[in-house]
Formats: structure tokens, C-alpha cells, sequence
């Protein structure tokens, strides 16, 4: 039997597959014949999860899970598709929510081509488990975990990714982790990290899974999830005008902002010009106001505190009671004093810092770098609020 796989990622990549012998592959919504069609949801697009329900329909069981699963989940209940699927021995059942939407517009443009998937499955559950071991794949988005039978979920792109740093310290570990990749990490390094071996194994690859085993995402909907639009479209164009009643006073308020900075730099300027006309060129008024008053400082023997003297004052107190040889050197500019230091810990360093910046300083760690057991730092010091 010719089955067409299709997995609607950022494309919607198929394969028609005849005996686990892949026939044929493309992307796009040219597909080709087939006796049967199967869809298979992306890793990142589905959920799992738990949860004790009580006894009821199926009907009315698919409106509990929906809620049961509120506090796992960020986006609305409402907004939701949640299968319930196998009890565990705990008496708690296995949950799969997926974006009921995009699940609709999938299906939706599979009927535009002619095609009515026969199974749903999620990719989460579709990779093989070996006993005792666990099934991670990787790939450029991160990836997804395999821990149990009905127990899986999507990784991200760490080194290791943290949600397999979790699955490790909430579940018992494995004798092993089987990874399937195209171009592996660093495993030794995971390995010495995590604790548990790491196997390589050849890259996965949904075109050949075994759909009939997995999670089919359609039982219960009678196959098909449709939107009516009618009964939305007062709501939709209540909406389209607030958000341009709310853009316009957007526009609005930058247009008078933009106007209202304008006039306050022409004031600027012109006050400028007024204290002193022998100014040339105006390029930032605001600026070389400030310059201009500290050349004037300056010139009748006022120190600035961001002179070296200033400065020197403000820290030293501090410095002396490091221990000796902790600083190294001093190097002033007209911005600040750059203090190159040396400190037994980052705990130090961290002290250190917060009591020049309790004295008024402003202080920034340009560089750091730990020698010969110790910390060395750069620090750049100035005045506050420079």
C-alpha cells in the first residue's frame, strides 16, 4: 500500500512510502496519489502532559482534559485541542495538546488538495525506545526527548539543552541516552556533565517511522476541525477599528513628540548661542553647554569630580584598605581612571564595587580574568552619574 507522509514544518514536506521503501519525496501542495495519507505533527507543535481525570464520555472527558491542562500551558484552554490518550499505572492520563488552529489550517489545506489524513500522529512518540535507554534527537531547532512510552518533550538548543538537565533530575536516570543526529555535540562533555552514557545512532528520520504505533491526534474529532468565520466577523471588524483608532494615537502622539523635541532643542540652541556667540558650529547644544561650563570651571581653579584628584579622594579610602598590592596601576582619562586590581575572589571584587558606588562613583568592569588563583579586574571608575 502507497501511504503518503506529510509533515507540514515550515514546508509541507511529504514522502509516499510503499513498505518502509521511500518512493518519492517533495514539498509544497503538489502531492501525489496515494491509497492512504498520513500527517505527522512536528515535536515543537504538540505537548504532553498528565492528569487525573474523572469518569465521563468521551465528549464530555475531551472538554475536562482541556482544562485539566490550564496551568501546564501558556496560550487559552479555548484555543486548544486536547486528546486524552493511555491511563498510567499512577491512575493519571496521558494528555496531547496542540494549537487547535494551526491543526485546523493544516487540514484545511489538505482539503483544497483533495486529501483526508487517515492518522495524525505526533513525532514525539514515533522514534524507537530500547530498554533501559532513552531516545533524544537533535536537530538545528533544538530537538525532543523520548523517556517512556507515552512520556517525550521538546528540547531546546543548549549544550546540554536544559530540558534534558530536568528530565534527568525528575525521573530515574537511564542506563543510556541514544542520540540521532546529523552532526553531534560534544557527548563526552554532556556525558561528564549529566552523569549518563550517550550512544550515537543514525540521524532520524520521520519518513520512515512507524505511524501506526504512534499518538494519532485525530480520534475523537470525527477527522475534521473546521472555523466558521460568520458568527466572528462583528467581533473581527470591532477589532480592526480599535486597532486603528489605537495606531492613529500612536501616530499622533509621536508626530507632537517629534514636534515638541524639536523646539526644545531649537531652545537649546538658541541658549547656547545667547551665553556664547563665539561658538562657531552648533551640533549638540546640550553637550557642548556642558563642556563649555566645565572649561569655565576649569579655568577659575574649581576641580570637577571627575577630576584624578576628585576621584583619587573618593576611592582612595577604599583602595587602602585592600590588601597590599591589590592595585596595580592607575590610568586617568578625561572620562574616568581605568584600575587595574587584583582580588583573592569574585565575592571581593563584587564588595569592592559597591562600596566605591556607595561613595558616589560610578563603576564599570571593563575586564576580568582569573591568574595564578586570583581575580584580576579592570575597573573603570568616574564621577557619578557620568
Amino acid at each position: 500500500m502507497k501511504r503518503l507522509r506529510i509533515y507540514p514544518a515550515r514546508e509541507f514536506e511529504w514522502a509516499l512510502v510503499e513498505n518502509d521503501i521511500v518512493l518519492q519525496t517533495g514539498s509544497g501542495g503538489a502531492f501525489p496519489s496515494c491509497e492512504e495519507c498520513e500527517v505527522i505533527v512536528p515535536a515543537d507543535k504538540v505537548f504532553l502532559a498528565r492528569a487525573r481525570l474523572p469518569k465521563a464520555n468521551a465528549r464530555r472527558l475531551a472538554e475536562i482534559a482541556r482544562y485539566a491542562v490550564e496551568e501546564s500551558v501558556i496560550s487559552d484552554p479555548e484555543k486548544n485541542r486536547v486528546v486524552p490518550g493511555p491511563k498510567h499505572p499512577d491512575g493519571t492520563t496521558m494528555l496531547a495538546v496542540i494549537d487547535n488552529d494551526w491543526m485546523a489550517k493544516v487540514l484545511s489545506r489538505l482539503k483544497q488538495s483533495g486529501i483526508e489524513p487517515k492518522r495524525m500522529p505526533t513525532e514525539l512518540l514515533l522514534p524507537k525506545l530500547q530498554q533501559g535507554s532513552w531516545t533524544l534527537v537533535l536537530d538545528e531547532s533544538g530537538g525532543f526527548l523520548r523517556t517512556g512510552e507515552h512520556e517525550a518533550c521538546s528540547l531546546d538548543c543548549g549544550d546540554p539543552p536544559l530540558g534534558l538537565r530536568l528530565a534527568l533530575q525528575q525521573e530515574a536516570k537511564p542506563a543510556r541516552i541514544i542520540v540521532h543526529a546529523r552532526q553531534f555535540p560534544d557527548l563526552e562533555h554532556w556525558h561528564e556533565t549529566l552523569g549518563v552514557p550517550f550512544e550515537t545512532a543514525a540521524p532520524w528520520d520521520w519518513r520512515t517511522a512507524d505511524c501506526k504505533k504512534g499518538f494519532d491526534l485525530l480520534q475523537g474529532s470525527g477527522k475534521r476541525i473546521e472555523i466558521d468565520w460568520k458568527p466572528l466577523k462583528p467581533a473581527l471588524l470591532i477589532l480592526a477599528m480599535m486597532l486603528f483608532l489605537q495606531l492613529s494615537g500612536i501616530v499622533f502622539g509621536w508626530i507632537h513628540l517629534a514636534q515638541e523635541k524639536k523646539t526644545l532643542f531649537a531652545e537649546m540652541d538658541r541658549l547656547f548661542r545667547k551665553s556664547f556667540p563665539e561658538a562657531r558650529m552648533v551640533v549638540d547644544a546640550p553637550l557642548q553647554m556642558k563642556r563649555k561650563l566645565e572649561a569655565l570651571r576649569r579655568s577659575s581653579g574649581g576641580r570637577q569630580p571627575g577630576d584624578f584628584l576628585a576621584l583619587m579622594e573618593s576611592a582612595s579610602g577604599e583602595i587602602g584598605a585592600l590588601p597590599p598590592g591589590s592595585l596595580e596601576s592607575v590610568d586617568y582619562a578625561r572620562a574616568g581612571m581605568d584600575l587595574e586590581m587584583s582580588f583573592p575572589a569574585d565575592e571581593a571584587l563584587d564588595a569592592f564595587r559597591k562600596r566605591l558606588e556607595a561613595r558616589g562613583l560610578k563603576v564599570d568592569l571593563k575586564k576580568t580574568e582569573k591568574k595564578d588563583g586570583a581575580i584580576r579586574a579592570v575597573l573603570h571608575v568616574g564621577a557619578g552619574g557620568a
